[in-house]
């Protein structure tokens, strides 16, 4: 019986252990956070978020599944912040869904440090993280940050006076610091000590907008008149002034567009406050109709506000009306010594000019541009070849200078064009029919360097 008792033990206790082992392992109940079983949500005290992940979870897992937590978190102050700040998005013509999918996700990040961590959990099947924010917390720092944003956009305003280009950028920037701050209480006494309360947002708008109403711009005519190839009077000129105290206004920047092209050029008034544009655009058009011009925003203030303000600006457009170039030509034009009787040279000259830049011809004194022009003639023998023919050659010098600066533009000399003949003066007529040919084919290098 002994044996048989050592016999069991031997073999039945080493192969009960492991069953024995599975059996308790088995029956031991899986034990989770009560905040996973009952899911705690949002209440006054706090926002909640619980991020999940489902396995398997990738390297990260735990800071995805805080940023989650974080994400819900800040759906939850998203619904409570949209329907207070109705009227005044409407009266910014701000997106509300567009502007709180950014300024809630900056206020979370913003209050980071107060987020608290409370646990984590993993099974399984998902990996979990318990966050919330303290309202009292968020809401304490909110109202300190927006009490700061009102005082410097208050400091801001109170240097947008006397008018002038830089108010804009003051104006922006005010508007930039209490941007993140519109769904909240943004009611001032302006003007200091005053007892009307106004919303500061729309304070700062409607002083945008009576600002950019008070540029105005004047052309010197209208219909202008663009003087061709003058070094002043080829340009658009307008006062920029401020229509309320009537001042000139420097710097004011604007964009410009000639007879309806795609491309927009860019200018500014001077410090007398006169706005000087080239309608040519360096050679581009050939032949301006009209230029629109307006104030260009993207100069003045946040891109962000430029849906708001563009309602405001005016399109000024003014049509011109072209006139060529006062010219005066000193010709001296001899064939064999001989006056020429016309001078058919400088009166080709002439033509051209009228025609293609609608020049007008005057007196030296009253030119923009005099053209020098001297033109001979000299026989190569006063005798005939044994053919019976004589050779001439003409020889030119053309010039032309600038009224304004005495500076010479253009000269050039053309020598020995040949002529023949069996009579010498008429040689002297072919030689300047051909130096005449070769001068028209100078005439449009002329023009560009005018």
């Amino acid at each position: 019986m002994i044996n048989i008792y050592r016999l069991i033990l031997k073999y039945l206790i080493p192969l009960s252990l492991p069953v024995l082992f599975v059996i308790s392992c088995s029956s031991a109940p899986e034990i989770k956070p009560d905040w996973v079983i009952n899911e705690p949500k949002s209440d006054d005290e706090y926002w909640v978020g619980i991020g999940i992940l489902e396995k398997p979870l990738p390297d990260d897992y735990r800071w995805l599944a805080q940023q989650r937590a974080l994400n819900e978190i800040a759906s939850h102050i998203k619904v409570r912040v949209t329907g207070s700040a109705t009227n005044i998005f409407e009266e910014l013509n701000y997106d509300v869904d567009e502007y709180f999918s950014a300024i809630i996700k900056t206020r979370v990040d913003q209050n980071i440090n107060d987020v608290e961590y409370v646990d984590h959990y993993e099974s399984k099947f998902e990996f979990k993280a318990y966050a919330r924010l303290s309202k009292k917390k968020y809401f304490a720092d909110l109202a300190r940050k927006r009490e700061k944003a009102v005082s410097t956009a208050l400091e801001f305003i109170s240097k947008a006076d006397p008018f002038n280009v830089n108010s804009f950028n003051y104006l922006s920037s005010a508007l930039l610091e209490i941007k993140p701050y519109l769904d909240q209480d943004l009611d001032v006494n302006i003007p200091e000590g005053s007892q009307k309360k106004v919303n500061l947002a729309a304070y700062i708008k409607i002083k945008l907008f009576d600002y950019i109403d008070r540029i105005e711009f004047i052309p010197e005519t209208d219909p202008y008149i663009l003087k061709i190839l003058s070094e002043d009077g080829s340009f658009y000129k307008a006062d920029c002034i401020d229509k309320k105290t009537s001042k000139v206004l420097a710097n004011i920047p604007v964009l410009y567009q000639i007879n309806n092209q795609d491309e927009y050029a860019t200018g500014i008034s001077n410090t007398d406050g006169i706005l000087s544009l080239n309608p040519f655009l360096d050679g581009k058009i050939s032949h301006p109709e009209h230029i629109s011009h307006s104030l260009d925003l993207s100069k003045l203030v946040d891109t962000s506000f430029i849906p708001i303000l563009a309602p405001m600006v005016r399109n000024i457009k003014v049509t011109f009306n072209l006139k060529g170039p006062d010219l005066a030509i000193k010709a001296d034009e001899k064939n064999l010594g001989k006056k020429l009787e016309p001078p058919f040279i400088s009166s080709a000259i002439k033509e051209y000019f009228v025609k293609n830049l609608s020049g007008k011809f005057t007196t030296e004194k009253n030119a923009d541009y005099v053209i020098t022009l001297v033109v001979n003639t000299v026989p190569r023998s006063e005798k005939p070849d044994s053919y019976g023919f004589y050779y001439v050659y003409a020889n030119a010098e053309l010039s032309i200078m600038s009224s304004i600066d005495n500076k010479q533009l253009y000269s050039k000399s053309i020598t020995q064009v040949k002529g023949v003949h069996t009579d010498l003066h008429l040689a002297g007529k072919k030689a300047l029919d051909k130096l005449l040919n070769e001068i028209k084919l100078e005439l449009p290098k002329i023009v560009e360097q005018l």
